[in-house]
């Protein structure tokens, strides 16, 4: 069946990406704007606060994108795998009879 290998791809696709944008490139700082001004912000640690660039705004809000995106191939293929269903069913007309 193929529809596991392709999931487990997904899945690992969907694990690494999350880990390589957010853990490793922002290494879990949060990009933010409070009164025109640039900072992040790292949860895990008192809720530290610095102050950002323009230019570091920027490449952080892309790599935040890219981390909470990278989930959204395994929601499309679980809506495939929905629409699809079991390929071993018979047809119901094939039943029927």
């Amino acid at each position: 069946m193929v529809f596991i290998p392709v999931t487990l791809i997904f899945v690992a696709y969907a694990f690494f990406s999350y880990m390589y944008w957010y853990v490793e490139n922002l290494e879990e700082w949060n990009p933010y704007i409070s009164d025109g001004q640039y900072f992040a912000y790292y949860k895990m640690a008192g809720n530290r606060i610095r102050s950002l660039t323009a230019e570091e705004y920027r490449v952080m809000s892309l790599y935040y994108a890219r981390a909470f995106s990278s989930h959204w191939p395994v929601f499309h293929l679980l809506a495939v795998a929905a629409l699809i269903g079991d390929p071993t069913e018979q047809p119901i007309e094939a039943a029927c009879q």
